[in-house]
């Protein structure tokens, strides 16, 4: 796994057997204590990020979150 920052070209690079919400996880930690708390983050489709709405979510419009977006929002970055 890797976090690139795309204002200024930084890279933080975490080798992993698996992308997991633990490589995750860990790889956000190292970036938080090296160069501090993101702002955003911008990720690709895996469920560790985002997945589908359940069937009450979807009924009432919620925007459904996984663990890891729950971390992101204690932290205060936007996913």
């Amino acid at each position: 796994m890797n976090m690139v920052d795309d204002a200024t070209g930084t890279t933080l690079c975490r080798l992993g057997e698996e992308e997991t919400i633990w490589a995750a996880v860990g790889v956000l930690k190292a970036w938080i204590e090296r160069y501090g708390l993101p702002r955003a983050l911008y990720t690709d489709w895996k469920n560790v990020y985002v997945r589908e709405p359940n069937a009450g979510e979807w009924r009432r419009g919620e925007v459904p979150v996984t663990q890891f977006g729950r971390m992101c929002q204690a932290l205060g970055v936007e996913i």
